[in-house]
C-alpha cells in the first residue's frame, strides 16, 4: 500500500473562512433555495419583532446571539402549533396530501 499523503492545512483568518463559505454557498445553492432561506429569515424576524423584540438588535434587522432557550422554544412552538392541534385531533397528514405535518416545511 502506498503511504498516505500528508494533509496540509491552510491557515485562514475568520474573514477568509467567511469568504470561502459564501463562495461555496453561491456555487452549491440554487437561487430558489436562497430565496426560500431569505423568506424564512424574514418570517422569523417578523415573529420576533412582534413577540420577542428583546432578542433583536436596535433596528430589528438581526438577532442578538445567543438567543435564550425559552424564546427559541416559544418560536418553535409557534411553528408547530398547527401540527400539534391536528395531531391532538388525530390527523397525521395534511388534508388531501400525503405529506407529514411539519409546518416549517409547508409552502407559505
Amino acid at each position: 500500500m502506498p503511504p498516505r499523503k500528508k494533509r496540509t492545512s491552510v491557515p485562514a483568518t475568520p474573514e477568509q473562512g467567511g469568504n470561502v463559505a459564501e463562495s461555496m454557498q453561491d456555487k452549491r445553492t440554487e437561487k430558489s433555495t436562497k430565496k426560500t432561506y431569505g423568506s424564512r429569515i424574514k418570517q422569523t424576524l417578523k415573529w420576533f419583532v412582534a413577540n420577542r423584540p428583546d432578542c433583536l438588535n436596535n433596528s430589528n434587522t438581526a438577532f442578538n446571539l445567543p438567543i435564550p432557550t425559552r424564546e427559541l422554544l416559544e418560536y418553535f412552538g409557534h411553528l408547530c402549533m398547527a401540527a400539534h392541534v391536528q395531531l391532538l385531533q388525530g390527523v397525521t397528514t395534511i388534508q388531501n396530501h400525503s405529506r407529514p405535518l411539519f409546518p416549517f416545511f409547508w409552502p407559505q
